[in-house]
């Protein structure tokens, strides 16, 4: 079973940015298990980052373009039930099995 040493660097430009960056290093051993040599990929996650912002925007605009007629769907029937027409308004029914007043 190989184990796997993790190592979080904060890696600095000279003009003063600090990109977030994945580093991976993976070691070459020999048939002995010595390390002959090493890869190391960099992969810069400013692209990730971008879209991690654009669909958090788009997120925020869907959760706002459904809650708005929601709300105007709720007021419209709160209005409509609130305010039911008198002739649709039915008096209590009598049970047949009831003595009559």
């Amino acid at each position: 079973m190989k184990s796997r040493d993790e190592l979080q660097q904060t890696l600095s430009i000279t003009d003063g940015r600090s990109p977030r960056t994945l580093v991976n290093a993976t070691p070459i051993r020999s048939e002995d298990g010595d390390v002959e040599s090493l890869i190391v990929t960099l992969q810069d996650l400013a692209p990730l980052d971008e879209l991690e912002r654009s669909r958090a925007g788009f997120l925020s605009m869907v959760s706002h373009e459904l809650r708005a007629p929601l709300t105007s769907i709720k007021g419209s029937t709160a209005t409509a039930l609130g305010a039911v027409p008198a002739a649709r308004v039915r008096a209590p029914r009598r049970s047949c099995w009831s003595p009559a007043p």
